[in-house]
């Protein structure tokens, strides 16, 4: 942890009016969710954990980026890469790792957990059960629905690779979670367009579907680039940073994120009762110094 979470407080303002229904999307019981309190604990003890995949999207030497849509109706620009929440796809980790959901009519993995059981939760992370372990789901929105740039989109129209995970730690500004201390996981997929049908209409993307292809450099390097959008000429925000080379590696613009390109099959529910020992990778040489821009403005957008 980075820092004392401040003056003690109860938890029980998480929880208030969170659980609105007995049952999630897919129908699993979330009853034993409801109304759960947990008396005179303070926020040191809890963590917020958030779990997010993107889409590295490149093509003649250049990455698409997309422009926030909830940023842009308020008036926000910034360019990223398309993706979001991972969603949880068995209820059941919920209990095992006592967690509470950010929302609850949902199955994304932002969760608020007891921070004695996030070694664990680590662990199952990387193992892939019981969880989305694909990006489609948000490529196909946002390409889609939202921008509109293809008619359609299909599993079998693009190849998908997982090229590396990060791990951060930062104060989350989400909208009513702002301040939380947050463990961030952040999976990074490589995608390849297989068919011209795909390809085709994303090359050439008119200036109002929010959409534009970026050198590395045009990344790295700056921080604005120049748009006309929405009736005006305007500064736009570069936030595509984490999906163009591993952090860490050489040139990279934030080396002390911690990144695995691997995944391990464990037996969590084993794991998960010896809360107090840690997975036996990824153990940071130093503590991260987070750059607000980054993992947490990402997790703010989506």
């Amino acid at each position: 942890m980075k820092g004392e979470m401040g003056r003690d407080v109860s938890v029980i303002w998480m929880v208030i009016g969170m659980i609105d229904t007995n049952t999630n999307r897919n129908g699993k019981d979330l009853n034993f969710m409801r109304r759960q309190v947990v008396p005179d604990a303070s926020m040191a003890e809890w963590i917020r954990v958030s779990c997010a995949a993107l889409c590295r999207i490149e093509h003649g030497g250049k990455f698409l980026l997309l422009l926030n849509r909830n940023r842009r109706a308020k008036g926000i620009y910034r360019l990223g890469p398309i993706g979001g929440a991972l969603e949880l796809l068995d209820s059941s980790y919920l209990k095992l790792f006592e967690a509470i959901p950010e929302d609850a009519a949902k199955n994304d993995l932002r969760l608020t957990i007891p921070h004695r059981l996030l070694p664990s939760f680590k662990q199952w992370f990387y193992s892939g059960m019981g969880r989305e372990q694909s990006p489609f789901r948000e490529l196909y929105e946002e390409l889609v629905i939202e921008a509109k740039l293809l008619a359609d989109l299909r599993q079998e129209d693009i190849a998908c690779k997982l090229v590396w995970t990060i791990e951060d730690q930062d104060f989350t500004d989400r909208q009513g979670q702002t301040g939380l201390l947050t463990q961030y996981f952040l999976e990074v997929y490589d995608i390849k367009f297989k068919t011209p049908q795909t390809l085709g209409p994303l090359l050439t993307p008119s200036d109002e579907s929010g959409a534009l292809w970026l050198t590395e450099n045009q990344i790295t390097d700056g921080d604005t680039v120049r748009l006309q959008i929405d009736g005006a000429e305007r500064d736009v925000h570069l936030r595509g940073q984490v999906v163009v080379r591993p952090p860490g590696s050489a040139g990279s613009i934030a080396p002390w994120l911690r990144v695995t390109q691997e995944r391990q099959a464990v037996d969590v529910k084993d794991t998960a009762t010896q809360a107090g020992e840690s997975p036996p990778h990824h153990t940071p040489d130093q503590p991260a110094t987070p750059d607000p821009d980054t993992l947490s403005t990402l997790d703010s957008d989506k």
